[in-house]
């Protein structure tokens, strides 16, 4: 479990086997532990977080058997990391084995295991570090958007 205080702090507590508290401490914790400060948005797929920072870094702990952490590599990790290529996110949205991030400029990347909900191409295999999904800008027409999935509906 997660929760993101106000302040920007963000808490876990639970089972922390895949090291996604990102406190380098695997295995249960029984009570909510700060993990990260300066978070504005967190996303948890499986086995692996996302953490978006109010300075609009992006960064990622977890399993990284599809490439998730978006590090170019599929090594996990129990610490976050910054996502070195992913500047001026503005949403981020983890489902799965997969990830998508909306940035300042309007533009979307992926990245994780491969498949139509990418938006990079139906093959196989897995992109292990953000792509951008050409042809598409969410600014000009449309004044707000959300990334959404099947769980959670359309907004904006």
């Amino acid at each position: 479990m997660m929760a993101l205080k106000n302040d920007g702090t963000l808490y876990a507590w639970g089972d922390n086997a895949y090291g996604q508290f990102g406190d380098g401490v695997p295995g249960v914790h029984g009570s909510p532990t700060a993990i990260l400060t300066n978070v504005v948005a967190v996303a948890t797929g499986d086995q692996y977080t996302l953490a978006l920072k109010n300075d609009g870094s992006l960064w990622a702990t977890g399993d990284n058997t599809y490439g998730v952490l978006g590090d170019g590599t599929t090594t996990s990790s129990t610490v976050f990391q910054q996502i070195s290529n992913v500047l001026g996110a503005a949403q981020i949205r983890a489902r799965g084995n997969f990830a998508l991030v909306l940035k300042s400029d309007g533009t979307l990347t992926s990245w994780g295991k491969m498949g139509p909900q990418l938006g990079l191409g139906s093959g196989g295999g897995f992109i292990l570090a953000p792509a951008p999904i050409g042809g598409i800008n969410l600014l000009g027409d449309v004044p707000t958007c959300s990334i959404t999935s099947p769980s959670s509906p359309a907004t904006g």
